[in-house]
């Protein structure tokens, strides 16, 4: 089964760290982001595909060095930006009703969470999590899909914490995507737009560490023994 590993973003909250490499190769514990993925995929993602974009070269470099029992391709993400963006640059190699995985290459996965995604449904990872206001709720309907985001009311919430990790099939890529501002189209509001005939069943997962700030990084750093 594939996996599609989105790794061509910025990363610019992380700056300085970020200047001369993707966020998906910045450090923890002396181990880039993106071996800490490709050593939690269990066996049956035996198929990477890397997004790349900004500072592609540098994928590129890294991955010639990795010796793992996977097949793996990259392929750099065409004019639509976005967490959309990515998937449909893998378009063409996705095969007519194939389902694949696809998750952040920024954040770490737990191999076991994971492994619940390798299924032919389409499925929404979620995660428990306190979040400040800024980020929305994931609600779900009565049949445990996706049914819409809310905002949080209080400045922290325990939320479902949209985990940017999805198991889609070439089918829904074919669907006109939705705007998140820009030229950035998005995932979530694609799926949540046709949920009526592409419906999204809810995931919850355990171990997720999101990595967006600094302080994120020291976190993972303590949780990453």
């Amino acid at each position: 089964m594939k996996v599609i590993i989105l790794t061509a973003g910025k990363g610019s909250r992380l700056y300085p760290l970020t200047e001369n490499k993707p966020k998906s190769l910045v450090l923890i514990k002396n181990k880039p982001i993106l071996e800490y993925i490709i050593e939690n995929l269990p066996d049956e993602l035996d198929e990477i595909i890397l997004i790349t974009e900004y500072k592609e070269q540098k994928i590129r470099d890294y991955v010639k060095r990795l010796k793992i029992n996977k097949k793996m391709q990259l392929i750099k993400q065409g004019e639509l930006g976005g967490t959309w963006g990515a998937i449909i640059s893998a378009k063409n190699i996705i095969r007519d009703g194939e389902y694949f995985v696809t998750l952040n290459g920024d954040d770490i996965y737990d191999k076991e969470d994971i492994r619940k995604f390798i299924t032919n449904k389409i499925l929404y990872g979620v995660s428990k999590s306190l979040m400040p206001k800024a980020y929305y709720d994931t609600t779900v309907s009565k049949q445990g899909n996706l049914e819409g985001f809310k905002h949080q009311k209080e400045p922290l919430s325990l939320i479902n914490a949209t985990a940017g990790i999805y198991t889609l099939n070439k089918e829904i890529l074919n669907l006109e995507s939705i705007s998140v501002g820009g030229n950035e189209h998005g995932i979530p509001q694609t799926l949540l737009k046709n949920k009526e005939n592409y419906p999204a069943k809810i995931i919850e997962i355990n171990n997720w560490i999101q990595i967006n700030t600094k302080e994120d990084l020291k976190k993972a750093e303590r949780l990453l023994l």
